[in-house]
């Protein structure tokens, strides 16, 4: 009733995409290896395609980062391993990387209004002078 290490190893992998390259045509991904054993011979396919195999193993719990050129349109990424893990992901790429449009800068109300808000306190402060220097007592000669 014991099972080989073989039949009990746990296998997985899984691709997510992260970003972009210098254009929206360079796509970044992180591949990992979600399982509890190495996975070896990582295979990349684009659209059905073989796009690499990349050698070696991959540890449990650890990643790499891979970056793969697309053509616009819409494109179904895979990866497989040797020993038989698989994920997928679908991405829609452009040619154009999307326009930044910077927020409008709002002012606060005190922003706005530094100029009347300073020469208010400046007045306060002058009648509060004035009022001290007209009630202060005057000595009799």
């Amino acid at each position: 009733m014991f099972l080989s290490t073989v039949l009990a190893q746990n296998y997985g992998i899984k691709i997510e995409h992260v970003g972009y390259g210098a254009t929206n045509n360079d796509v970044v991904f992180i591949i990992s290896n979600t399982g509890e054993s190495l996975v070896r011979g990582i295979t990349v396919l684009i659209d059905g395609k073989k796009y690499e195999t990349i050698s070696g193993t991959l540890g449990p719990k650890r990643a790499f980062q891979e970056k793969l050129y697309l053509e616009s349109g819409k494109h179904f990424i895979e990866v497989k391993t040797l020993e038989g893990a698989y994920d997928s992901i679908n991405i829609t790429t452009v040619t154009e990387k999307p326009k930044f449009v910077e927020p409008e800068k709002t002012e606060s109300f005190f922003e706005k209004n530094k100029i009347v808000i300073s020469s208010v306190i400046f007045v306060i402060i002058l009648a509060v002078f004035v009022w001290l220097l007209v009630r202060r007592p005057r000595m009799k000669l």
